[in-house]
């Protein structure tokens, strides 16, 4: 059985910090064991502060960010470049900053009809990311 720790941080700031170097770390070790990382963003508030952590950590001692897939989480029914946009605050604050190609980011189409949107977003990450034994995609 797996245990759990509940750790608290005093501020966003240092939970995005945290967050920031478990998943950089992470982030080593699959490009070492398997050559990829897929990891999912999300939007909301926190969302900010860990893009601004993994930017300024990233720039300070460089990591090697060049198998990482970004897909999304969740979005939002709206354009990309609506403010309320989860993939247009990441593309803004994380992939535009570290110069992260095109062909790595897997954004959910947030302007098309939802339900096409959902649909090609499992199509991409079907395509592109390791099933489990249960047929689901696992990401990192």
């Amino acid at each position: 059985m797996k245990r759990f720790e509940v750790v608290q941080y005093a501020t966003d700031a240092e939970l995005a910090q945290a967050a920031t170097e478990l998943w950089l770390k992470r982030v080593a070790e699959d490009r070492c064991r398997h050559g990829g990382h897929h990891v999912a963003l999300s939007g909301g508030r926190i969302a900010r502060n860990l893009f601004a952590a993994i930017l300024h950590t990233t720039r300070a001692a460089p990591t090697e960010l060049d198998t990482v897939h970004f897909f999304w989480a969740d979005e939002r029914c709206v354009p990309p470049d609506d403010p309320e946009s989860n993939f247009g605050v990441a593309k803004t604050l994380l992939l535009d900053p570290l110069g992260i190609p095109q062909p790595r980011v897997h954004r959910i189409q947030g302007e098309s009809p939802p339900d096409q949107a959902a649909a090609q977003a499992s199509r991409n990450l079907a395509a592109r990311v390791p099933v489990g034994p249960n047929g689901v995609p696992i990401l990192d």
